[in-house]
């Protein structure tokens, strides 16, 4: 767990005893899209993997679909994109984005996933 980069987005983790994750975070965008997110480990896993990818080999190592993350809360959609070699965007309807460092969603995403782990 990279606590030092969880703290600085006041992400917390809190796994309950019936196996759910609690999740908050300062950003209501970014607590909803971790929250669906742990509950599809295999995409959590499989976009950790690309974010790797982009981060060792470069923006263009990946495709065009690899690029953009939905995820559903029933009628809502929020997206993820990597925008370039540095930088994720979060995008919710028509609220403002969201830009978070590549190499900081990387750590929050591989955090949750030592979560689900335990």
């Amino acid at each position: 767990m990279n606590y030092s980069i969880l703290n600085q987005y006041g992400i917390t983790f809190q796994k309950q005893n019936n196996g759910n994750i609690k999740i908050k975070a300062n950003s209501k965008s970014l607590d909803n899209f971790l929250y669906m997110l742990c509950r599809d480990e295999q995409k959590l896993k499989r976009l950790i993997f690309t974010l790797n990818q982009v981060i060792a080999n470069g923006y263009n190592s990946i495709s065009e679909q690899d690029k953009y993350w939905d995820i559903e809360i029933g009628l809502q959609v929020y997206t993820g994109i990597i925008h370039s070699n540095t930088e994720f965007d979060l995008y919710f309807e028509n609220e403002e984005n969201e830009t978070y460092p590549l190499n900081d969603i990387k750590e929050i995403f591989s955090s949750l996933l030592e979560l689900l782990s335990w």
